[in-house]
């Protein structure tokens, strides 16, 4: 820790570099990413608790925060009730380091778990140095509410990313969109009928779909996690 008080102003700068080396490809990407891009991108997907939470600076003077969870739904690479530890590049917390002059706060966009509180995860594997985050980061992190069939999740971006496009382009979604809203009678497009928590069994039978290599069926998915799944 003393090498770390004395070159840490030094250091500071090598962290945003050493961000991109530590955790792997894909995962720290901040374009938007639906549900087939989640699904594609991730070698772990399982909902799961989370049972503690400790930061600190590891061996390599890096900022990180841990968490624990145990897996109540092992989708893909995990088994149930295994437990998986995910090592985060970031502190969760501000805090005050003890030359009482450098400030060190979380990394934005990335999630934080609380716990006791469940979890849907899609995760890649970790990094040479042991990092790890969600697969578009908020965009892979769901969070579970309720119970059994009730159970519903939505991950940081509301949901709206889940049945985007992402095949086109943002100019051509705005486009779409443009003139969809200069008809005389608009209809919702498929992003806009899933926003908000979505059915966790829907989600995850869709997922599974995918995992097996079944062909993705936007329509039917849209009925299956919009209004309609939703009734």
């Amino acid at each position: 820790m003393q090498k770390f008080l004395r070159f840490g102003p030094r250091l500071l700068g090598l962290w945003a570099i050493l961000l991109f080396m530590t955790i792997p490809s894909g995962a720290t990407s901040l374009r938007v990413m639906n549900l087939e891009d989640l699904v594609g991108n991730s070698q772990r997907i399982f909902s799961a608790v989370c049972q503690g939470v400790s930061s600190g600076f590891d061996e390599n003077n890096l900022p990180y925060t841990s968490y624990s969870f145990l897996v109540t739904d092992g989708i893909h690479g995990v088994a149930n009730q295994q437990v998986v530890v995910i090592k985060q590049f970031g502190l969760a917390e501000p805090i005050q380091l003890d030359n009482g002059v450098t400030q060190l706060s979380r990394i934005e966009g990335m999630p934080r778990y609380l716990p006791g509180q469940e979890y849907l995860l899609f995760l890649n594997q970790d990094s040479r140095l042991g990092f790890s985050s969600p697969i578009g980061l908020l965009q892979g992190a769901f969070r579970v509410q309720g119970r059994g069939t009730s159970r519903t999740v939505i991950n940081g971006m509301g949901n709206a990313n889940l049945l985007i496009d992402t095949r086109k382009s943002i100019q051509q979604r705005v486009r779409e969109r443009q003139q969809n809203l200069s008809r005389s009678a608009p209809v919702a497009l498929p992003d806009e009928l899933v926003r908000g928590p979505v059915s966790y069994d829907n989600l995850t039978r869709l997922v599974r779909g995918l995992l097996a290599g079944e062909a993705f069926d936007r329509p039917a998915a849209t009925r299956l996690l919009g209004r309609e799944g939703q009734q």
